[in-house]
């Protein structure tokens, strides 16, 4: 019995190191940062605002700090606006949600594999105010911009967002499609959910 309880603890040990972990660090190449340069960039304009969840609409005018240390924005505060020129991904993510975190996980992959593929993609997230400690959960699993929401500027409520809700843009800044994240099966733990986010990035070009 016990040479059996050996074997079988000997097994599962050797199974857990291999399971891939997935990227916990910083995945920026040294030296470079991601996102954009936002020196100098003028804030974004109230009245050309539009519907959020609106096919065809500017979005939403808000700025809120970078929060992100490998963001070439790292702790300045501005808006979607300055990623105007590229497609855009927009994403809603509760730090302490391991849900989101492993979003967040799959999202840094996928737009790596964008991007290799030719078909470069800008993710960036807001963080909901309530979990503004939690922020490193994100932080520490993917490189690209994430915004600090505030109960004062409530960037969520502007959206009516639900948690890992998604919103595309396109290179012009207008809105492609709403992504509630429930809704459109976006799960991206699964095969399938990774597979048809990547699938409409990528048409979105």
């Amino acid at each position: 019995m016990r040479w059996i309880l050996t074997t079988l603890l000997s097994l599962f040990a050797a199974s857990c190191e291999d399971e891939p972990t997935g990227p916990m660090g910083p995945t920026a190449a040294e030296g470079e940062c991601t996102g954009v340069a936002v020196a100098g960039l003028a804030a974004p304009d109230p009245a050309t605002a539009g519907c959020a969840a609106c096919a065809g609409e500017l979005p939403p005018a808000w700025t809120l700090e970078d929060v992100q240390p490998q963001s070439c924005g790292y702790e300045a505060t501005y808006g979607l606006n300055a990623f105007e020129g590229q497609v855009t991904l927009l994403a809603f993510f509760n730090a302490g949600c391991s849900f989101c975190q492993a979003q967040t996980v799959a999202l840094e992959r996928m737009r790596h594999e964008l991007a290799e593929a030719g078909a470069p993609v800008h993710v960036v997230a807001v963080n909901a105010a309530r979990f503004a400690t939690q922020i490193p959960e994100l932080t520490a699993r993917g490189s690209f911009p994430i915004f600090q929401d505030t109960d004062a500027l409530d960037v969520w409520g502007t959206y009516g967002s639900g948690v890992s809700d998604f919103y595309l843009y396109g290179a012009d800044g207008r809105l492609i499609r709403y992504l509630p994240v429930g809704a459109e099966a976006l799960d991206l733990r699964t095969s399938a959910g990774y597979a048809k986010l990547k699938g409409l990035l990528t048409q979105a070009q």
